[in-house]
């Protein structure tokens, strides 16, 4: 087994290099498949840009949660008819 210290370089929160582990802070700059060279090694190397997308929801007119936020389930369902 080698002495390599493994880089955390996968679905991260910014670009990071895969060769020194060196983070670039200017990662929005990037488009999905744009190859980069680290500032740091001087290394070339590809970005893969991931994208989640997430929903809420809220309901029309409900009336306020109390600051307890003990509303329960059932006291939505009367506010719609349906």
């Amino acid at each position: 087994m080698s002495g390599a210290k493994e880089i955390d370089h996968e679905f991260t929160d910014e670009v990071v290099c895969p060769h020194c582990g060196y983070v670039l802070s200017d990662s929005w700059d990037f488009d999905d498949g744009d190859g980069a060279d680290c500032p740091e090694c001087n290394c070339k190397f590809k970005i893969s840009v991931h994208h989640t997308i997430e929903y809420s929801t809220k309901i029309l007119n409900a009336p306020q949660e109390p600051a307890g936020g003990n509303m329960s389930h059932g006291h939505f369902m009367e506010v719609c008819s349906r």
